[in-house]
């Protein structure tokens, strides 16, 4: 899955798709989440694939999720707590660290991002 501040999820949801990435996304507050096939892409420049391994669902995505969140973006992913591998590496563009590499493990924590 790719973390990407401002692209719209909308685009990404193509069922049925070959080899696609699952997502349960929450596309209206306060609805059960939806089990969901994403079209997979490339990672473009400086953006890594990451399969996950194990994604960490806390509080404040419940929040999201109850509606209790002061403009909540969706359609969303709830989840920030990631550990995976990289799979995938985009194009090196600025200062994307150099010392990223296939499969190394990583763990990301992160708030304010949309999924794609």
């Amino acid at each position: 899955m790719y973390h990407n501040h401002g692209r719209d999820l909308r685009f990404a949801l193509r069922p049925p798709v070959e080899n696609p990435l699952h997502a349960m996304v929450l596309n209206r507050l306060r609805t059960p989440l939806e089990w969901t096939e994403i079209a997979d892409r490339q990672p473009g420049p400086n953006e890594i694939l990451v399969k996950v391994a194990a994604c960490g669902v806390c509080r404040t995505d419940l929040h999201v999720v109850d509606g209790e969140l002061a403009d909540p973006h969706v359609p969303i992913i709830p989840g920030h707590e990631i550990v995976g591998r990289i799979e995938l590496i985009g194009s090196r563009r600025g200062t994307r660290p150099a010392a990223l590499r296939r499969p190394d493990r990583l763990a990301f924590f992160g708030h304010g991002g949309r999924w794609q």
